[in-house]
Parts: C-alpha cells; structure tokens; sequence
C-alpha cells in the first residue's frame, strides 16, 4: 500500500473510533428510560420520571415532582423556532438556550435583548438531537457535531502526515538539500533573495541539490555535463517545463505550458514563422520604433543633456516594438508615459499578489480556486482585452480570401501563414487552431516585454560605465553607414559584430530568467549520479552558471572579448555554459527577434547620444527577480547627451 493509501486508511480507523465514541455517548444508554432522557416514553418524560409532570406543561404523566395529574399536550414541544431566546439558568453555571412561552417570558421579565433579569432555575426540555440541546451542552447532542470535527481532524492529521512523506521524497532518493517548512517548503527562504539564496545553496550542497515549492521537489543542477544530458540528450525524458503556480488560458494553450505531442506539433508549425528570413520582414517596423525613441529622447536633452530612467524608456520601447510586431496594435506606449496596457503589463511582472501566490503553494488545491476566479481580477481583465482584440484580428485577416500580400509582416500574420501552409500539406487539417494563434502571440508579447527590456536597459547601465567600450560600437557603426552613405538599414546591423559581442556579454551577465529554465522528469532517471524521482522539476540555474569562476575568467567582469569572433573558442566553450535562451528543444522561439529588436534599437541609439553615469545611478547596481524575470532593484538612471558627429 502506497504512502497516500496509508493516510486514507488511518483517516478512516480515526472515524470509526469518533463514530463509535458518538454511539457510546449519545442518546440512549447515558440516562435511564428510553431516547435519552428520564423516565419513559419515547425520549420526553413520562410517568414516574424525575420532572415535573403535572398541569399540561409536558407531556406525560404525574410523578417525580407534585402535581400528578395526566399531563397536557406539550406546549413547549409545539413552539416554534422564533420563541426560542436566550434566558439564563442557575444549572451546572452555564448559559442554555432554553424554549421560553409568552407567559413564562412575562414571569421572568425578559428584556429586549433576551436576557432574563432575575436567575431563576427552571427546567424546559427540548426536543431530541436539536440545537437547543447542542447548545445546552447535553452530551447526547453532540454525535453529529462531533463526528464532523474529528473527520476534519483526521483529515487534517492525514494531509500533514501525506506532505512530511512528501517531503521526504528526495532525502529517499539521498538527494541533498535544506530542510523545507510544512506548508511553503523552502518557497519563502528563496523569496528573500533567490540570487543570493541559491548561491548559498550551490556552495553548501554542491552541484546537484534539491529543494521544494510547498510540496513539489525541485532539483537544481550546475555541472554542464548533466545539464546537457537533461536538456538535449536526454529531452524526450525531460520534455515539458515545469508548470506555473496558476496556469489560465490563454498561456495553457501556448509553447510555454503545452506539454508531449500537441507541444511538438504547435512548435513544428510555428517555427517558420520565426526564420531569420521571416524577422526581416519586420525590421522596418523595429526600426521605426527605435526612431519614436530617439525623437522622445531628443525633446528631452534640447538644453544639452538630461538624466533619463532608462528602465522606463526600454519599457515603453519595448512594448511599442511588441504590440505593433506580435499584436497588430497601433498604440502610443512612447508617447503616453501613462498607457494602460504598458502600466498593467509592467505591474503584473512587478507586482503579483505573493499572498495570493504563497497561498497556491502551500495548497495546491487553491490553484484551481484561483484559476476560477483570476478572469474577475485586473489581470485576468487585461488578458481578456489582449485575447479578444487578437481573435478579432484573426477573424478580419480570416475574411479577406483574398490573400494579397501585406506591406509589413507581423507575428500573427506568420503565425496564420504558417497555419494555412501546414493545413494544405496535411490535405486540409490545420496543424494549430485559433486557440493556439491567440495564446503563443499573448505570450509572445507578455514574454518579450519584459526581457528585452530589461536587456535593453543593461546593455545601456553597462556602455555607460565602460565609455570606450561605448566608443567601439559608434565607430563600428558609423564604419558601416559611411562606407555605402546610406542610413542604417538591416544588412548593416547584421554587420555590428562589436555590437553582437556586448549584448552577448550583458546576457551573460544578465540574463532575463534566471530560475525558470527547468524541466520535469516524466520517470525516474540518472542525473549527475543521483536519482531524480518522476515529477520532480529540474532547475538550470542560469544566473549562477554564468558567473561561474571555472569556466569564465573573471566572471563578475564586463569582458566582451569572451565573445570575439573566434571559431576555436566558441567550439572551446561548453554547449550548456552560455544559455541566456535556454536549451535543447524548448530553447526560446523568439531568440531571432529579440537579438534583432536590442541590435537595431541600440545602434540606433549609440548613433545619436552619449550614455553616462551619473550621482542617480546605483554602482553597483543590486538585483531582484520579483517573478521569473532579473531585474534591477531601483531603475537604472543615466546622462543623455546628444552625440557630437
């Protein structure tokens, strides 16, 4: 019998024993005469009990007290649920809810609120099993109340029991780690500081380990070697990511959460759509933006120079780039500092309810509760907005069976493209359905928001601090733009090798997720000489294998020479060392068009203006990752000044 078996089957002894308890306790047997109550007669007092039974005021005969006679018709039995109050009672010193007449309420002067002005002991028997009787205290009342705690306390029992032996799983498998909290598991300890946390984890347990998120075993692995065999090797094992804590459409029917075949399908079709030849036609649009940008900047250095929020900036640039390029959304993200889609986006990275997140943890069973109602919060109406202007755009584009080539592409005209082309190869099946179109362009947006700029803003804080290397990119690009006396064009940015290196070096540095790469086992596999159990999510914990000392020189140093063009050194360095995008199959789709939108957008920049330190910037700057992004902890402040050319 299974450990889940075991708490079931000692969660039903425990009620058996309450069942029996309440058997033995309630009515019948505890007093003498039958249903529970002195003397006889059916459970209210008869002849002979040891109450009152005179003048019609309960039913049964005489005896026990004067007044004999046969008794009346049970007044007090007969009463209905609005004469109930609350009187007070001399008996055992406790407060009973007792049936009280009109007469009886005049005789003990009951006030407004119930309460009886003069203590007088006296005896009014309600009916069996009510909850008069519950609330008097008579032991025989409580067998349904009883029997319901102690289910509840058994299941409780039961569910501590099941998650400690949940939690033993990978100290079964003699996988090392902290010791997690009954309810978060170890969640709360990386919530502080994940970056600095995990290092600490890393340097104590080494480069297999594991950890939980409430009751989930994740193990996180930083040899290269066992990373490579995980993500490539070994993928058809280790082929879905790991799911979120609150999974909602549209992002379930997306290449982030879909898992086995309908995500090898979906990704098939889709690829295409994200060629290189395919991310040209949408450099103009990329282009564009980055001009918006340079015009928004200029009005702000017209004395000569101005302190600018980078952070900002790249935000509102990036999401110009991603609406037009993923949404088909003409929208002014630049222009008003105060957008509604950029504000909601930016907040719903930045922002989350971490109680509502702890909460999804420490009980799975809740994801779903909120799952249910995330449609009814702000974020859930802001997917809504997003997911109905896309299926109005599909249905519009769907319409026009014209087919006439567009002047610009955009991700979801790739994406329909390559649907209808899949469709007619497969004899008229599409490979991909308008749920699938909706949810990978929201995610793609949602997703290339926030890392690219992030990046953006890092590349920028880094040229800044290292103004000859800022120098080196302007030369490189201004060597290509006079060399054809042409503006800059997308053949020429493909040329910016300089520039290439430096972006290369910040996502190294910086790279956009740091502890969300991951994978789950579909069995029990060998990882690094250590079991790793089915369902267990395995971590590659990009930020710390980027700093690593062994395999990079200096690695806390902005060096871009690590990425020079050289044949050798790149067949030098280790598949799994540099992973800015991930690995294996799963690897980002949208990699192409991330490089492309910072290369085009950062010459852009460095062609017009000096990027400079200043006393608003934070050196060194301290990081957070407040969801699954890295970000810096206060946004990045620099001079801007106009270039001299």
């Amino acid at each position: 019998m299974g450990a889940k078996g075991v708490m079931l089957a000692l969660a039903l002894v425990l009620f058996m024993v309450c069942v029996a308890y309440c058997q033995r306790h309630g009515s019948g047997g505890r007093y003498p005469g039958g249903g529970g109550y002195p003397g006889g007669g059916g459970g209210y007092p008869g002849g002979g009990g040891g109450y009152p039974g005179g003048g019609g005021g309960y039913p049964g005969g005489g005896g026990g007290y004067p007044g004999g006679g046969g008794g009346g018709g049970g007044q007090f039995c007969n009463r209905k649920l609005s004469e109930v109050l609350f009187v007070t009672t001399q008996a055992a010193g406790l407060r009973a809810l007792l049936l009280a007449t009109p007469e009886t309420r005049k005789q003990k002067k009951i006030n407004r609120r119930g309460r009886a002005k003069k203590c007088t002991r006296f005896y009014i028997i309600p009916r069996p099993h009510s909850n008069e009787r519950l609330l008097a205290m008579e032991p025989g009342a409580w067998g349904v109340s009883t029997a319901l705690l102690c289910i509840v306390v058994a299941l409780c029992i039961a569910w501590v029991l099941q998650r400690k032996h949940q939690q033993r799983l990978l100290k079964r498998y003699g996988i090392p780690g902290p010791e997690p909290s009954l309810f978060l598991g170890n969640w709360k300890q990386l919530k502080e500081d994940r970056l600095e946390v995990m290092n600490d984890w890393i340097r104590e347990y080494g480069n297999v380990f594991g950890f939980y998120d409430g009751e989930i075993p994740k193990v996180v692995i930083s040899d290269l070697d066992t990373i490579k065999e995980c993500f490539v090797k070994e993928a058809h094992i280790f082929h879905d990511r790991m799911p979120l804590v609150i999974d909602v459409e549209p992002i379930t029917s997306s290449l982030l959460a879909l898992k086995g075949e309908e995500w090898k399908r979906v990704r098939t079709v889709l690829n295409p759509s994200f060629s290189s030849a395919k991310m040209k036609l949408m450099w103009n649009v990329m282009s564009a933006c980055g001009d918006t940008t340079v015009e928004i900047i200029s009005q702000h250095i017209s004395t000569g120079c101005a302190i600018i929020d980078v952070t900002r900036l790249s935000q509102a640039l990036s999401m110009d780039v991603i609406t037009k390029c993923a949404l088909a959304w003409q929208v002014d993200c630049q222009g008003n500092a105060d957008d509604p889609i950029l504000r909601r986006l930016r907040s719903i990275f930045l922002e989350v309810d971490q109680n509502m997140m702890a909460s999804a943890v420490a009980l799975p069973i809740l994801r779903k509760v909120y799952a249910w109602i995330f449609p009814f919060l702000s974020y859930g109406r802001l997917f809504t907005t997003i997911t109905d202007n896309l299926q109005k755009v599909i249905s519009a584009r769907a319409e026009d069976t014209k087919g006439r080539p567009r002047a610009t592409a955009d991700v979801l005209q790739l994406m329909l493209d390559a649907r209808n082309e899949a469709a007619s190869q497969m004899g008229g099946k599409p490979g991909i359905t308008e749920r699938h179109l909706v949810a990978n362009c929201f995610v793609f947006m949602a997703g290339g928001f926030e890392t690219t700029a992030t990046t953006l803003s890092f590349v920028l804080y880094e040229m800044a601090r290292h103004p000859e290397e800022q120098e080196r990119v302007f030369e490189e690009i201004m060597s290509q733009t006079t060399e054809s006396s042409e503006k800059l064009d997308y053949d020429h940015v493909q040329k910016l090798k300089r520039l290439d290196m430096v972006i290369s070096e910040c996502l190294r540095l910086y790279p956009p997720i740091v502890l969300f790469t991951a994978r789950v086992s579909s069995k029990d596999v060998m990882l690094g000489g250590y079991t790793v159990p089915a369902g267990a999510h395995v971590i590659l914990p990009t930020w710390h294998v980027h700093r690593r000392s062994d395999l990079w020189t200096e690695p806390h140093r902005f060096l871009p020479e690590r990425f020079a063009v050289d044949r050798e050194q790149r067949e030098r360095r280790h598949t799994a060392a540099y992973v800015p995008f991930g690995l294996g199959p799963r690897e980002c789709i949208g990699r192409r068009f991330a490089l492309l939108e910072l290369k085009t957008v950062l010459a852009k920049l460095v062609s017009q203006f000096v990027f400079s330190t200043c006393e608003e910037t934070e050196e060194p700057m301290k990081l957070t990752v407040p969801t699954v992004t890295l970000n810096p902890m206060r946004n990045i402040m620099l001079r801007v000044a106009r270039r001299e050319v």
